[in-house]
């Protein structure tokens, strides 16, 4: 709110926070608010934070590890190539993946290895990993 990100009716109804005629935040009426909302709520104390089903689900198809690997697999790429080598890699895993093989974080880098070869005989401008 303070940086003009929130306004001061969504700092107070949403998050709770009550300011002051000066802008400064009042402590023990945002505290008092905060009270009030969790009862209106039905609140024994607030939920925890979640990003909602479609990110879970996410993280359930690519765990970290898996996640990781194909980002450490283009990290050496230039930046465009980065962005359309991770999205071709992650591709090529998911379709592997729902083939029904196994992939573990230890394949990704020889899966990548053979995309880009592929796309050298191919001609089709493969990145050089230096």
């Amino acid at each position: 709110m303070l940086d003009g990100y929130v306004s001061a009716a969504t700092a107070r109804d949403v998050y709770g926070v009550v300011m002051d005629a000066q802008g400064t935040i009042d402590r023990a009426a945002t505290a008092a608010h905060r009270a009030e909302i969790e009862m209106a709520r039905g609140w024994t104390e607030p939920p925890a934070f979640s990003f909602g089903d479609a990110r879970d689900g996410y993280h359930m198809r690519w765990p970290s590890d898996l996640h990781d690997a194909v980002m450490e697999a283009v990290a050496e790429l230039p930046p465009k190539l980065r962005q359309l080598y991770h999205q071709r890699l992650t591709a090529e895993v998911d379709a592997r993946r729902e083939g029904g093989s196994p992939v573990d974080p230890a394949d990704v880098a020889g899966i990548f290895k053979g995309m880009s070869l592929t796309a050298r005989k191919l001609g089709a401008g493969a990145p050089r990993r230096g």
